[in-house]
């Protein structure tokens, strides 16, 4: 986790374990990570990191795959 955590929810949003909340604006991690990475690879800042393995690495996203289009998704199974 990096200093420039922001506002934006996506990360919360996408997560399918609701692994993550929020206390005074910043993340708690409720310990439910199944490892998805989906939350390091939507976060906008690239604040996320899992340990040392995705330190400094490129994040991922599909060019025609839109952070709308994924919470869309996941907004109409929950």
């Amino acid at each position: 986790m990096h200093d420039i955590w922001n506002p934006w929810h996506g990360c919360e949003k996408i997560c399918p374990r609701d692994n993550i909340k929020r206390s005074n604006g910043q993340p708690v991690w409720q310990h439910k990570c199944v490892e998805c990475l989906g939350c390091l690879h939507i976060c906008p800042d690239k604040a996320i990191d899992y340990g040392d393995i995705t330190k400094g690495r490129k994040r991922y996203r599909h060019k025609e795959v839109k952070a709308a289009d994924l919470l869309r998704g996941i907004s109409a199974e929950k």
